[in-house]
């Protein structure tokens, strides 16, 4: 077994955004708080690391998560292109109802 570990979790990853991404999180930050948007952009942050790497049959890519607010669950999808492990640009990110969430959770694209 002369494999190495390797933990994706220890790398840095770059990120660029739409100017789409940034008016999807004013938006977001006019319809709830700031502590939403904190929490959402620390998820995106945090599991980022596991988005799956660009698929060249569609555009971009979307997963969905959820960010936890006042004991109710607020579900987002977040559109991306992800070409390399440590490279991220986001695109857009928008509010969905928990049937699109499930969606993605059948599709095993959450994060």
């Amino acid at each position: 077994m002369g494999s190495e570990q390797k933990f994706l979790e220890d790398k840095e990853i770059t990120y660029f955004h739409d100017e789409d991404f940034t008016d999807a999180i004013h938006a977001i930050a006019v319809a709830f708080d700031g502590e939403i948007v904190f929490d959402l952009l620390q998820k995106i942050k945090s599991e980022s690391y596991a988005l799956p790497l660009y698929d060249w049959k569609r555009s971009y890519q979307t997963a969905g998560l959820y960010v936890e607010s006042k004991k109710k669950h607020i579900f987002f999808e977040l559109a991306y292109i992800k070409e390399e492990i440590d490279y991220c640009i986001l695109i857009d990110v928008q509010e969905i109802d928990s049937d699109a969430y499930l969606d993605h959770v059948l599709a095993n694209t959450t994060i």
